[in-house]
């Protein structure tokens, strides 16, 4: 499993429609944390998914095509990242910059899996989509039979909101009365499986609904199984942080301790116990 620290090296191996997983620190993410171990019966560690948004194949406003995107579908203002189509905080399916989640995510420790779609009819990653040039770029585009349907769902779904009550079905609270059959709720994982099943990339027979962030992490993790993911997982973590600040500062700690310990023995050289001669005195 290729481990990155640094963004730029790791986010040069994505591509269009890659799954992005998350792991979670805070109150949210070890509540799904728990429901989904208790549910499954294992250690739950992916609390969130989105994919690499196809920037080149989806028509959004404040696009930069030299910018990395993702495609997700999250909480209202989730980290205070704003949606890049409207610029404004919003919950449901949103554009985000990836740059600006992994650097809230890595602040808190959290990690980001990438893993790659087998069979990829998305030819190039998206820093090999840059180097190309106008004609090759427009012939990829024109002629990548999934750009037809990636447009319908972008423009078919972008008004979806958040579905909570999805959420607590995928983790494993069912309540069949409750469950969203509309496109205009979904939740994280819900809204990646029916993008697969949109561009013919997951078996349509999946209940999307009731598979949640931790499921979807294994099957794809799955190496023996059929899953439509490679199984190597680009992980990018927060750098190590070096423990020279805690040495300096244990140093200095023993060294003031031996001082103090130093003015106590020496000052009392001259107190009741002992006259100044060294002779014991009263």
């Amino acid at each position: 499993m290729p481990i990155y620290t640094d963004y730029d090296e790791w986010s040069k191996n994505l591509g269009p429609c890659d799954i992005l997983l998350f792991t979670g620190k805070g109150v949210r993410s070890n509540c799904v944390n728990a429901f989904q171990s208790n549910h499954l019966g294992v250690h739950s560690k992916w609390v969130h998914v989105g994919v690499v948004c196809p920037t080149s194949f989806i028509d959004f406003d404040n696009k930069d095509p030299n910018e990395t995107y993702i495609l997700e579908s999250c909480i209202y203002g989730s980290h205070g990242i704003k949606d890049i189509h409207t610029n404004k905080l919003k919950g449901g399916l949103q554009i985000r910059s990836l740059r600006e989640i992994v650097k809230r995510n890595l602040k808190k420790d959290v990690a980001i899996g990438c893993y790659k779609i087998r069979h990829n009819k998305f030819k190039y990653t998206l820093e090999e989509e840059r180097n190309l040039s106008k004609e090759e770029f427009e012939k990829y585009v024109e002629h990548n039979f999934k750009a037809t349907q990636l447009r319908k769902i972008w423009n078919d779904w972008q008004s979806s909101s958040y579905d909570w009550i999805n959420c607590y079905t995928a983790v494993g609270f069912h309540n069949p009365g409750c469950i969203s059959k509309t496109n205009k709720r979904l939740f994280c994982s819900e809204f990646v499986i029916k993008l697969y099943q949109k561009i013919s990339v997951v078996d349509t027979e999946i209940d999307a609904e009731s598979i949640s962030p931790q499921e979807l992490g294994d099957w794809i993790g799955d190496v023996i199984g059929e899953s439509p993911f490679y199984p190597d997982c680009y992980l990018l973590k927060k750098r190590p942080e070096l423990k020279r600040q805690n040495t300096v500062h244990s140093r200095a700690k023993t060294f003031l301790i031996k001082c103090y310990w130093y003015w106590v023995v020496f000052s009392g050289c001259g107190s009741s116990k002992y006259n100044g001669a060294g002779e014991a005195g009263y």
